[in-house]
């Protein structure tokens, strides 16, 4: 990527990374509370609201919030059939009163567990530990993968090798055959731990079958880009910033993926940042890679830089 691009995208980045970002956003909600289930709740439910004028969403954020009795969590907890009725009427575009009750016993029947949101999306899931143990049982006894091996991989764990960093493998001297060490092979696992999160979080809220409710929650097996859950994610795990919370910590903000959505493809395009960007999980994929270039430990800041590019950009047309 171009110097003055990046440079433009850092400026942005930390001009709109402020406190007053929060008077027009949906990330307001949550910030109304301090204790971390009544966070995670209400910012799940703004989150899967954010589609349509922002305005619009923050309304429907509060009119929900203010059926729950602006606390959250202890309406999870002692939600019953009587209650149901409080949310006779609430819409919000297609989502509606009987999408709002579904999550509301799924959330029930995790916190009644002495679980949390965070637990569900399972980055200590068998399938996690599977992986992990299946790249690490295919070393050499020199701590390498030869490309080869790495490449056999995909089939059994759905990771794609083409997010190897081969600018950090090394040729072996006795064929013509790479090897990556342990630290770069762990790159491309790294990249599709949310993924797998993601599909777990969906796994367990409709396990017990079909439901309208599908269509408001994404998974990325069939190819969405996730937008609004990669939001949510990036709310709870980017560090306590004023406007992220930090909260959750199984996640490291590194992992996480750009929420996509016709508006970020707009700049990228326009910016030039990438071209045939497509607004699905490989999109999503491929421009989260290229902001992880730039800022590896950190790749959704970027998300404030191209939010306030549009803004300008917006402003400049009016």
């Amino acid at each position: 990527m171009r110097k003055d691009l990046q440079e433009t995208l850092w400026k942005y980045a930390e001009k709109y990374r402020v406190a007053e970002f929060l008077e027009d956003d949906p990330i307001q909600i949550p910030h109304r509370f301090s204790k971390k289930e009544d966070i995670e709740i209400s910012a799940f439910f703004s989150a899967i609201m954010a589609w349509g004028q922002r305005k619009s969403i923050i309304k429907s954020g509060n009119e929900l919030l203010n059926r729950m009795d602006n606390a959250p969590f202890e309406f999870v907890l002692n939600f019953e059939k009587s209650d149901e009725r409080v949310f006779q009427g609430f819409v919000h575009r297609t989502l509606n009163s009987e999408d709002i009750i579904f999550i509301l016993y799924r959330f029930q029947s995790l916190y009644k567990q002495g679980k949390s949101i965070e637990s569900v999306f399972g980055l200590n899931s068998n399938h996690d530990t599977l992986i992990s143990s299946t790249i690490s049982s295919n070393y050499t006894d020199k701590n390498t993968i030869s490309k080869e091996k790495l490449l056999s991989l995909e089939s059994e764990t759905g990771i794609h090798s083409k997010f190897i960093k081969a600018g950090n493998s090394s040729q072996s001297s006795d064929s013509s055959n790479t090897y990556y060490g342990k630290s770069d092979s762990q790159i491309f696992y790294r990249e599709h731990r949310v993924k797998n999160a993601i599909s777990n979080f969906y796994d367990w809220m409709f396990e017990f079958g079909e439901t309208r409710t599908k269509k408001h929650i994404s998974d990325p097996r069939k190819k969405s880009a996730c937008k609004r859950i990669n939001m949510y994610l990036r709310w709870m795990v980017r560090e306590d910033d004023g406007l992220d919370f930090g909260i959750w910590k199984s996640i490291q903000p590194s992992e996480l993926m750009m929420p996509l959505d016709v508006h970020v493809l707009r700049m990228t395009e326009k910016l030039e940042i990438a071209s045939n960007i497509k607004g699905n999980w490989d999109g999503c994929e491929k421009l989260t890679g290229i902001f992880r270039e730039i800022h590896p430990s950190d790749p959704t800041l970027f998300d404030f830089a191209l939010f306030g590019l549009g803004v300008d950009y917006r402003r400049q047309l009016v």
